[in-house]
């Protein structure tokens, strides 16, 4: 997965499944807290859409209601926000395989 590449970004929930749709990534990343539709509601959509789409969030909490959140909606995973430079790869990488 080392050769991955950013195939597009979204300013925001909306932007973030459409342009998945269009796109077809192997993993999406979200932020928990994107304008206009969150990355939670955003998950559900993406799953809807493509039961095999493989999810990321990202999120400032490690609350136990976020994260369960977060894996209801169909996110295979999350990091910390704090920890992303250091988790982030390996996150996308586990997701993909």
């Amino acid at each position: 997965m080392r050769d991955g590449e950013v195939c597009g970004e979204a300013k925001d929930g909306r932007e973030a499944v459409e342009k998945a749709k269009q796109v077809r990534p192997d993993v999406v990343i979200l932020d928990v807290g994107m304008p206009n539709l969150n990355g939670l509601a955003a998950t559900r959509q993406l799953i809807q859409q493509n039961p095999q789409q493989k999810v990321i969030v990202l999120t400032i909490t490690d609350s136990d209601q976020v994260i369960r959140e977060a894996l209801d909606a169909g996110a295979r995973g999350f990091v910390l926000k704090s920890d992303a430079a250091r988790d982030l790869i390996s996150a996308v990488e586990g997701a993909a395989a």
